[in-house]
């Protein structure tokens, strides 16, 4: 009989579950079952992380960043586990890919370039939503970000506030990846900015972190 496993991803400020069906494909699940076979956790909120059920936590796994088995540059000791993750999801969906870009669009964003299948290391920044939120605060009015493919800068609020967003993402199109694996609870307020910047190809898995985990399954 087939083994149970439910992968977890317990992220600031929500947490998602799927049940495992083979390495690289899941299904995502709604309500955590308290008896399971085996679980694999990856949690980057202790907070959040108490709130699941100690019957789950007693069956499972916690993965740490040492236990992704990821090339990185990064200090393996000051990287979040879900962002090794996602760059474990990215080189498996795309082998072939000699630059790739990851990008987590949760309560942060976070953006992974990896090179031949080395994760280089990375940027964080605030989700597009916060920065709308904080220039609208400051302006006084609600702000909807204009985004151009062709000007450096805006000529009105909404394509100023367009152009700071693009300019957070411009390394990127320095980088210049054949792909850009987008995921994350806010990956629809990214498509908008990555689509701007006229990249070849875009994938959206909203589960990165999960994918991720799928692969860690003995």
């Amino acid at each position: 009989m087939a083994l149970d496993v439910i992968l977890i991803d317990v992220g600031h400020s929500r947490i998602k579950a799927a049940r495992w069906i083979r390495c690289g494909e899941i299904e995502v699940i709604s309500d955590i079952p308290h008896q399971v076979d085996h679980a694999l956790i990856a949690s980057v909120s202790q907070e959040m992380k108490s709130t699941l059920p100690f019957s789950l936590l007693s069956r499972g796994r916690e993965i740490r960043p040492v236990d992704v088995p990821v090339r990185t540059d990064y200090d393996i000791d000051k990287i979040g586990v879900d962002r090794l993750l996602a760059v474990l999801a990215g080189v498996k969906m795309f082998p072939e890919r000699e630059r790739i870009v990851v990008i987590d669009a949760g309560t942060l964003t976070t953006i992974e370039f990896i090179e031949n299948g080395r994760h280089r290391g990375g940027i964080i920044c605030p989700s597009v939503l916060d920065f709308c939120g904080r220039c609208s605060d400051v302006i006084g009015k609600t702000i909807t970000p204009v985004y151009s493919k062709d000007a450096i800068w805006g000529v009105d609020t909404e394509t100023a506030v367009g152009s700071g967003i693009m300019a957070l993402f411009s390394p990127i199109k320095v980088f210049s990846p054949q792909v850009v694996l987008l995921g994350g609870g806010r990956a629809n307020t990214v498509l908008p900015v990555i689509e701007s910047l006229s990249l070849p190809s875009i994938c959206v898995e909203p589960n990165l972190v999960l994918i991720g985990l799928s692969y860690l399954v003995d």
